[in-house]
């Protein structure tokens, strides 16, 4: 089993405003940089949402208060937003942390309070 290669922002910002600027297929650049079509068709979208700062990588764990996370929620259920959708709009970099708080609101666990805030 080969191991997958990382691919720097600065090659997959290169390789989106390629595509973007009609210079090749999802497909052959995708091939280009070496990474699938699917996987290229989600930088494209990244770069749509969040622009040139789509692929910048941050060295730190986002912590988000709890009013924050029950809002977020709350309009995930009302479904006003898809998870995608909501990550965009709130600036949280997945999904799949929306995602999380959303399982564990609907097995009654407790959304986390960031230890930082208690006072």
């Amino acid at each position: 089993m080969s191991k997958k290669k990382k691919v720097s922002a600065d090659i997959k910002l290169i390789a989106v405003k390629e595509y973007l600027a009609g210079n090749g297929s999802l497909t052959t650049i995708g091939k280009k940089y070496g990474v699938t079509e699917s996987l290229f068709r989600k930088w494209v979208a990244k770069y749509r949402d969040f622009g040139d700062s789509a692929f910048i990588q941050t060295t730190h764990c986002n912590h988000y208060m709890l009013e924050f996370k029950m809002k977020v929620v709350s309009e995930y259920l009302d479904r006003k937003g898809s998870l995608y959708n909501l990550a965009v709009k709130y600036k949280i970099p997945s999904h799949i942390t929306l995602s999380r708080w959303v399982l564990k609101y609907n097995s009654h666990e407790e959304l986390k309070f960031p230890q930082q805030y208690y006072y």
